[in-house]
Order: structure tokens, then C-alpha cells, then sequence
């Protein structure tokens, strides 16, 4: 393969975001329940919520090539996330651009 690049897998990011929303939840039902000092440690200590930049959810590799053959453009690319299996691959071509013999009108 050509290239490769590494992204945030799209399901493992929906599951961290559905993780976040339920910890959260989950905190607010504290509320008026624990202590004040509980409840200003319990929210300190709320990480920060999910995104495509987090490094530990860019676990989607894609591979992608790009070619020319006898006047024909082919286009590969493939994706697959090494932490939840997901995987998707789409192919191009052949497009043809030329055929031998045509010459410039």
C-alpha cells in the first residue's frame, strides 16, 4: 500500500462519547447526595470529554494507493481499527484516461 494514516476510529469514538454522557449522568445523581467537598473532588476529577483528537482513539489506520495502468486510473483504500475490529475498503477503477493509438484533437 501507499500511504498510510492513523484517525479516530468513528465506533470507538461513539463508544467513549456514550461512556462519557452515562459517567456523567452518573456524577450528576450525586448531587445533593455526597458532601460538598465530595461533590467539588468528584467533579474535579471529571476528565475531559472525547474527540477525534484524542490520541488514545486514533486506532483507524488507512491505507490508500493511487495508480496508473495502460491508460486506466485504479484507487484503493482501505481502514481498520486496531482496538474495536471496525473495517471498511473501497475501490476505484479502472477509469480509463486514454486509449493507445487516440491522438490530440
Amino acid at each position: 500500500m501507499g500511504a498510510d494514516n492513523w484517525e479516530a476510529c468513528p465506533r470507538c469514538l461513539d463508544r467513549a462519547v456514550k461512556a462519557y454522557a452515562e459517567l456523567l449522568a452518573s456524577h450528576g445523581a450525586k448531587y445533593g447526595v455526597v458532601t460538598i467537598e465530595e461533590w467539588a473532588t468528584l467533579s474535579s476529577n471529571l476528565p475531559s470529554p472525547p474527540d477525534d483528537e484524542d490520541r488514545d482513539l486514533q486506532t483507524f489506520r488507512e491505507d490508500y494507493e493511487w495508480w496508473i495502468d495502460k491508460g486506466e486510473l485504479h484507487g484503493s483504500w482501505r481502514g481498520s481499527c486496531t482496538k474495536c475490529g471496525l473495517t471498511f475498503k473501497h475501490e476505484v477503477g479502472p477509469l480509463r484516461f486514454y486509449t493507445t493509438g487516440e491522438e490530440e484533437s
